[in-house]
Parts: structure tokens; sequence; C-alpha cells
């Protein structure tokens, strides 16, 4: 399949807002929801290294997009292939052919079928969310696009949540990769009371609320809780008394505070947290009540500062974490939810700042540093929790002196310079900051804390030891303290 096809079909339209009806081509045994009848283009690729031939269905509501595009692979693209390779591939083919960077991503299974959803920022500022079920030789890949500032949100699960397909049988082996990595998405609960429940108001432990009680008072159906004002507090729903299906939690103000999956009443699919102004502070998936799969943490803006992963609620792989609105802070992997290996640290500038390896969550072996011009800090060596300079090097800017105070139960190593003094242009008091690299030591000479000034502020990431022999790593900026972790 052409990226350039893809592309006309994203752009395809069908006029005005209408019903949502149910789409099943003839001869197929598939099915979807479409706001109105969509149009139809039958798209091939018979190139040696084509994708196959297609079906494509389109329709918009208003400025909202809804596609989906079912995909018969080619001998080629199907042969030695996992579902896993099918899945990235129809990801790859949705950002070409929109420009689009990756937002999020959450691996599941839809209909004892592997599935991937994601998110995409286009080139022009839209969004788009996209749900990709592999079917043997058989992709179906589904895409909701939205106008520039608007969030997929509800219009996107709207669509992609009804997708039905043939009865499959569960899947055996590990060869499709993402399979059963997250159970099935939930059965969503009714949205109105039916049958032979009825609909009470009720004082709950949110306040105020509305749910659908059946003959043996078991919740069954929609639930909305609501503050004094009536704002909504929490809306979900109920299935024989246990939550199922989508639950969005409200600020008093209004602003989302969070978006969860439900199966069983459990935590089971995605959730979405909203910081105060209502923007997307972070998101991931959810097994059975625990983290599992990519999680990402946005900043101001919609920037992505923290990109990592989990193991039934344990950080493991990969993790890198950015400067907001800026470049790569740091860059290393997991294990059983301790750093592990090799990991590497930078300046704002993009410049290396340092980089060693930790075993079980301690830095071990020999840690290298550089300065924000690229040339080298102190190297440091960890034995046993413990660092000693192993390498000292003249590595004061330019500018400044290396000074040494020593005190009772150590001493300090910095560099200084002159600045102009604070009580007038005649005063003899000579004024000093802090410029550039900084160590604590004990009596016993191993460092106790390290790090770097920048003008008399605490700047970038400083290392600290405790008297229990605890770790914790801070980063600063401009002489505030941004994060704080304990290793």
């Amino acid at each position: 399949m052409r990226t350039t096809l893809l592309a006309v079909a994203l752009l395809m339209s069908t006029a005005g807002c209408q019903r949502w009806q149910s789409y099943q081509p003839a001869g197929e045994s598939f099915s979807a929801q479409f706001p109105g009848r969509p149009e139809e283009l039958l798209d091939r690729d018979d190139s040696p290294t084509g994708f196959g031939s297609a079906r494509v269905a389109s329709a918009r509501s208003g400025e909202t997009l809804y596609v989906l595009r079912v995909t018969d692979l080619s001998d080629v693209r199907a042969r030695g292939r996992s579902a896993k390779e099918l899945l990235l591939d129809a990801q790859r083919q949705a950002k070409n052919a929109v420009g689009g960077a990756l937002q999020s991503e959450h691996e599941h299974s839809l209909h004892n079928r592997p599935a991937l959803d994601f998110r995409l920022r286009h080139s022009d500022g839209r969004m788009s969310d996209h749900r990709v079920v592999a079917d043997g030789r058989r992709t179906y890949a589904m895409s909701v696009v939205v106008p520039k500032g608007t969030d997929p949100g509800t219009a996107a699960r709207a669509f992609l949540d009804h997708l039905t397909l043939p009865a499959a049988a569960a899947p055996t082996g590990p060869g499709g990769g993402l399979v059963n990595t997250a159970p099935p998405i939930a059965e969503r609960p009714s949205e109105t009371c039916q049958g032979t429940t009825k609909q009470e108001e009720t004082d709950d432990h949110l306040g105020q609320a509305t749910v659908c009680l059946d003959g043996n008072g078991v919740r069954n159906g929609p639930y909305r809780a609501r503050f004094p004002t009536g704002k909504d507090k929490e809306t979900g729903g109920y299935i024989t008394g246990k939550k199922s299906g989508l639950w969005v939690r409200y600020r008093a103000d209004g602003t989302k505070e969070s978006e969860n999956d439900y199966v069983d009443d459990v935590k089971s699919g995605r959730e979405t947290l909203y910081d105060v102004k209502g923007e997307r502070s972070a998101e991931g998936g959810y097994k059975e009540g625990k983290r599992h799969g990519a999680w990402r943490e946005y900043g101001q803006g919609g920037s992505m500062i923290l990109e990592t992963s989990y193991v039934a609620g344990l950080k493991e792989g990969r993790e890198t974490q950015h400067y907001e609105n800026g470049p790569r802070m740091k860059e290393g992997a997991y294990a059983k939810d301790k750093r592990h290996g090799l990991w590497t640290y930078y300046h704002r500038n993009g410049q290396m700042a340092a980089q060693g390896s930790f075993e079980a969550g301690q830095e071990t072996g020999l840690w290298k540093q550089w300065l924000e011009d690229g040339r080298p800090n102190n190297s440091l060596e960890y034995k046993n929790g413990e660092a000693r300079v192993v390498d000292d090097v003249a590595t004061c800017p330019a500018g400044t002196i290396k000074a040494r105070r020593e005190h009772y139960r150590g001493a300090e190593e910095y560099c200084e310079k002159e600045t102009k003094s604070p009580y007038g242009y005649n005063s003899n008091y000579r004024h000093a900051v802090r410029h550039g690299p900084y160590f604590l030591y004990d009596d016993k000479g191993n460092v106790m804390e390290s790090g770097k000034y920048n003008n008399g502020n605490k700047e970038g990431r400083w290392v600290r030891v405790n008297y229990d022999g605890t770790q914790l790593e801070e980063i600063y900026k401009a002489g505030r303290l941004v994060t704080q972790q304990k290793k």
C-alpha cells in the first residue's frame, strides 16, 4: 500500500453530521459504526514489496474524520512476520501518511487478537487516535482525526470501541509478540437504565450520585456523581455491581482529572491523567490493576518529558527523560524496578554530562563526567555504594578558581568567581559565588554530594548520599529543585 493513497483516504469526507449506523460490507464478517454512510475505496498495491489489497471506508462528522482500512496482506508482507511486526508496520504507515509524531501507544488484545492503540500529532497540529488489529494475513486499521486544538477523546472511543470481528481461538505460543499483553477491552455498560433496573438518587462516597439498581439493589448501568454545584464529579458504568468500561473523574472547576478503563472492578486498559489546567500529564496501560506496558509523562504544552515501561507494576526496560520543552536529560534501562546497565545523563545544551553503569539500582564501576562545553570533569569510581574521585582534572570554568574548604566532617571542593559586591562599588568586601563543579567529601574521602553550580545556583543533576547509605538523585533548574528520586 502506497502511503500517498493512505493520505488520500484520510482526506475523504462525507457532508454533514449524520446518525451513527452499522457498516458491514457484503460477504464480510466484520462490522463497524460510522457517523452516517461511509464512502468506500478499493486500494491495491501489487508491487513486489507491496502490502496487498485494501478496503477503505471513511466518513466525516463536522470536522472529525473517521477511517477504517482493512488490508489483506500480500505473500511478501505476511510471510514469516509476527503479529507485532504487522502492527508496527501499520503504525509506520499511519505516521508516514500524516507526517505524524507518536504521542502514546498501548498494546492489548481484542477478540483474542493482538492489537495496538496509539496517538499521533500531525505536522499541521491536528491529533488522531488509531487502533490496529492483526488477524493472520489481515489487518484492521482504524483512525479518528480531529481538528487542531481538539483532543480525540470521546469521539475516538465511540468509533474505535465498536469494531466487531468474528470469533477467534485464543492465540497460543509467543510468536505474536503482543498477544495477551493486556486483557480484552472492557464490555461497555448500557447508557441508560435497562430492563428491570431503575434510576435512583443516592448519597455516595463522592457525594450526590445517580445510579441504576436492579431488583436486588445491585448497580447495573450508568453512574454519575456530582458536586454540590451540579457539575460532574465522576462518570462511568457498572455491570452486575462492578465497574466496567470508561470512567472519568473531574475537578470542581469542570476540568478532567483522570480517565480509566475498568474490567470487573479493576483498572485494565488505558489510563490518562490530567493536570489542574485540564492538560494531559500522563498516560499508559494497566493490566489487572497494575501499570503495564508503555507509559509517558508530559509537561506544559504537551511536550513529552518521560517515556518508560512497566511489567506488572514494576519498571522494566528502556526509560528516557527530557528537559521540559527541551532535549534528553537522561536515558537507560530498568530491571525489576531498579536501574540496571548503562545510563547516560545530558546537559540542557545536549552535551553529555555523565555516563556509567548501575547494578540493581546502585552506581558501580567508573563514571565519567563532562562539563557543558564538552571538557572532561572529574571521574568517579563506585564500589559498594561509595564513590571516590579517580581522575581529578582541573575543570573549573574560565574566570573561576578552584577552592577547598575543610570542616570537621570532611571537606568540600568547588569553583568560584568574584562578582560585584552587593554592598556598593566602594566596598572592600570580597563577594564570590560558586560556579562550576562541586564535591562534598566525608572524613574518609568518600564523595557524599556532587553536582554543579551556575552563578551561585544549583543546576542540573546532583547526587547526595544520606547517612543511612541511600542515595538521592536531584535535578535542579536555576537553584530550584525540579525532581527528586531515591535510588
